[in-house]
């Protein structure tokens, strides 16, 4: 199985690389630049790649964006290509005209179809109604483009400024045209892009310089219609009026600390006023000049007119002439008082005056400054603006001379090819022995997965040496299939009358094997058994005995399956009486012997249905009836119920010489044979051996196993003929 898998994968291999069209790829490799020499001094408007991480990555982008492929498909005129254009493409023959134009090449016989083109031509007319020419061109125009993009392949390199361009097509020459129209069109596309960039540069910077001209002009003259009419010719003037405003502050402040005196002045005389005394002790008061004389005077006279009362009554002359003087004085003093207090209110009036001019004058300067700075600010916008315009103005102009310079002619491609494509001289698809190899190991691979799950899934013997090792009881035999001449009449037959067939050699080797388990007598009661229904247990019992009775041999078998008898069946005769009816005596022992003809076999039937049948089978008279037999026949062989079926099998074991297991080949689950094998033992069974029913001999001689017996069935079945 898996040789043959192998062969019909590497046919299909075959078959499937001898159908793939060949594919040529061609490559160009180029390397991306950074900064360029310049000619000149200047600074270009485009500017040049700068290499980093991402540089390769994005310029294979590029390459491979619609827009590039595009101008490759026009470069290479596509148009008129068959190859792309599947309008001009002949039509491909179908399956049957292949097979027509093998078949005539085999006979000389050379088979056209001349109406192939003019299908052809009307499917494309059909296919293109309803277009007008330009939209004709765009639409083949975007399927062209993804043809060609079907075969390009671009690979940036990881670590160097490399980019390599490889194309695929079933036409060498197309590959390498392909590949190097690709990186052409790219550095072109390149170098007019920043030409391109240069001239639309120049014109904007032109039109620009131009407004930026007239805009300046225009700041300048709002900047000094503004000055006219605020009347400030120069900042500077705002400085004076903030000193000015500041002295007003200081004399403000001094006005402010004079008005507090001259009213807490006032404010101390009006209260010593109304409190009636005291007058003369304010400070003000004592402060005048005028008064401390009066008051020096006045204590003169107080003094004068002391002495003169310790001597002088008091109307003398000289003391009413003092008194007088003293009242004079005191007269003054009080005028020079109320002077003084008058001058007081006076001084805190005019202190109040003066604060308040004061007041009215920094309002007056501060209004001023405000005005001032607010035309202040418009004029430094105005500046500000003037100035930003020239200084925009002369690097425009700058950059327009510098630009003006540059000529498209020394414009210069961030790329450059290092390796142009070449024709190549064998194709890299398909790799057929790739293939064959790959179809060969997958091939194998499922044939040898295939073998073990079969293996796997085989829960049954295939030799007698496998049976063997697995149960540890020897075996009798493998007994084989009947050939398919055969298969017509009965196995106890077949194995009666042809004794030396592949049947009846199997037969007799049971039987043979059989009799060398009695070492001291040969076994006369031998039961057959199996541990399922349909493994043979009954031909194998019929067999046995035919084949002892061929040999003279009085033989009886006895079908002890009370549920389900098949020995009737077999010999075709009735199963109205037989094994039951005698151990529930209804009959007599010889009325329900009874004798197959061509053999000289005798046997009994199982006979009626009983509903206790393990009951009869394990009575003394079932004990009886083998000892009455084995006394009478040379060979008694019993038939008895599968033993994982019913235990029916196990209480006739004990009375049995030998018991024989028979296994299915290929059939019979291990499992079923082990537990049915342990239950034997178990039961005291003396186990003679097992046999294999029902071999495949052909299966078994292909797989390359051995019956076990020292023959090869399968590759020798005429050894075996009559």
């Amino acid at each position: 199985m898996i040789a043959g898998l192998m062969v019909i994968g590497l046919g299909i291999a075959v078959l499937h690389a001898s159908r793939l069209v060949p594919l040529y790829s061609a490559g160009v490799t180029m390397l991306i630049e950074g900064a360029r020499q310049n000619v000149v001094d200047i600074k270009s408007v485009a500017q040049g790649i700068t290499p980093d991480y991402y540089t390769n990555e994005t310029q294979a982008a590029v390459i491979q964006s619609r827009d590039l492929i595009g101008k490759v498909v026009d470069r290479l005129d596509l148009y008129n290509d068959p190859n792309f254009n599947h309008d001009l493409a002949p039509p491909k023959a179908s399956t049957l005209d292949v097979l027509k134009a093998t078949v005539g090449g085999w006979f000389g016989v050379k088979v056209e179809d001349p109406d192939l083109k003019a299908v052809a031509e009307l499917k494309s007319d059909d296919r293109w109604a309803g277009y007008s020419p330009e939209e004709k061109r765009a639409e083949l125009r975007e399927e062209l483009i993804d043809a060609f993009w079907g075969g390009l392949t671009v690979r940036p390199s990881q670590r160097a400024l490399l980019v390599e361009i490889e194309y695929s097509s079933p036409s060498p020459e197309m590959a390498a045209k392909a590949a190097n129209a690709t990186a052409e069109v790219y550095i072109l596309d390149q170098i007019q892009s920043k030409g391109s960039v240069t001239e639309k540069a120049t014109k904007w910077l032109a039109q620009r310089a131009t407004e930026l001209k007239q805009r300046v002009i225009d700041s300048e003259k709002k900047l000094e219609a503004f000055r006219r009419k605020s009347g400030i010719a120069d900042l500077k003037g705002a400085s004076l009026l903030q000193e000015q405003i500041a002295k007003i502050n200081t004399d403000l402040v001094a006005a402010r600390n004079q008005r507090s005196e001259a009213q807490a002045r006032y404010a101390q005389v009006r209260q010593l006023l109304k409190s009636g005394g005291g007058i003369e002790t304010a400070a003000a008061v004592l402060a005048s000049p005028l008064i401390q004389r009066l008051r020096e005077q006045e204590t003169q006279v107080v003094r004068k007119l002391g002495e003169l009362k310790t001597h002088l009554r008091e109307a003398h002359p000289s003391l009413v002439l003092a008194r007088n003087e003293l009242k004079d004085l005191q007269d003054k003093i009080s005028g020079e008082v109320k002077k003084i207090v008058v001058n007081l209110k006076n001084e805190l009036q005019i202190a109040r005056v003066r604060e308040q001019n004061f007041k009215a004058e920094l309002k007056r300067l501060e209004s001023g400054i405000e005005k001032q700075n607010e035309a202040a600010v418009s004029i430094r916008a105005l500046q500000t603006e003037v100035q930003a315009n020239k200084q925009l103005y002369e690097t425009i102009i700058s950059r327009f001379k510098e630009t003006a310079v540059v000529d498209d002619n020394l414009q210069q491609a961030d790329a450059k090819v290092i390796s142009r494509a070449v024709v190549p001289g064998s194709p890299y698809y398909p790799q057929k022995s790739v293939i064959y190899t790959i179809a060969l190991f997958f091939a194998g691979a499922i044939g040898v997965a295939l073998a073990i799950i079969l293996e796997l899934l085989d829960n049954g013997f295939r030799t007698t040496k496998q049976l063997e090792e697995m149960t540890g009881y020897p075996t009798l035999g493998s007994v084989p299939k009947l050939s398919r001449q055969d298969r017509h009449e009965y196995p106890h037959t077949v194995a009666a009358k042809k004794p030396n067939s592949q049947f009846g050699e199997a037969i007799g080797s049971v039987r043979t094997s059989l009799l060398l388990t009695g070492v001291e007598q040969v076994p006369k009661v031998v039961l057959v058994t199996s541990s399922v229904p349909s493994e043979g247990k009954t031909s194998i019992s019929l067999c046995l005995g035919s084949m002892a009775a061929r040999a003279g041999q009085r033989v009886i078998v006895v079908d002890c399956d009370l549920r389900r008898a098949g020995l009737h069946q077999t010999l075709g005769v009735s199963n109205d009486v037989g094994v039951s009816n005698y151990l529930s005596g209804q009959v007599e022992l010889s009325e329900v012997i009874d004798m197959e003809p061509s053999t000289g076999l005798h046997f009994i039937t199982a006979g009626a249905r009983v509903p206790h049948p393990t009951d009869l089978l394990g009575s003394p008279q079932m004990y009886g009836l083998l000892q009455q037999l084995s006394s009478s026949y040379d060979l008694v062989v019993i038939d008895s119920p599968p033993l994982l079926a019913v235990s029916d099998a196990l209480v006739l074991v004990r009375e049995a010489d030998r018991t024989i297991f028979v296994v299915r080949w290929q059939k019979t689950r291990r499992d079923f044979v082990s537990t049915s094998l342990r239950q034997l033992g178990e039961s005291g069974a003396r186990i003679a051996g097992l046999v294999m029913s029902q071999v495949d001999l052909k299966k078994q001689g292909n797989e390359g196993y051995t019956s076990g017996s020292g023959y090869y069935y399968g590759d020798t079945p005429k050894y075996y003929s009559d």
